[in-house]
């Protein structure tokens, strides 16, 4: 009796720590795209949503980086980068001058 006790004061913590190991939580972000009227610059605005997790693993310096892209090819590849997967994607045509493209990401944390 003494021994099955010792076994199971031995092994009870073990179980109740495997019990709060916590998945990977798995974020989505939008990044919108538009073209600037007269300029080669694009208008990038990446949306985090309101999860507190996502915008603490922001760069700090992304507001920056995020206005001199000229192509939609560098923005997919800097957010690609920072570890974000594509999830899908699509085009809006507000009117003939410009264009707005809307692309979500995924990433686990």
């Amino acid at each position: 009796m003494k021994k099955l006790l010792v076994v199971f004061i031995l092994v009870f913590p073990v179980l109740t720590q495997a019990q709060n190991i916590q998945k990977a939580a798995e974020k989505y972000c939008h990044v919108t795209i538009g073209g600037k009227l007269f300029s080669k610059k694009l208008d990038v605005h990446i949306d985090y949503g309101t999860d507190s997790l996502a915008m603490e693993q922001k760069p700090k310096k992304e507001d920056e980086v995020l206005k001199g892209f000229t192509n939609i090819t560098d923005v997919l590849n800097y957010m690609s980068e920072q570890g974000w997967k594509l999830v899908t994607s699509m085009a809006t045509a507000a009117n003939s001058a410009t264009d707005t493209y809307h692309f979500f990401f995924r990433k686990e944390f």
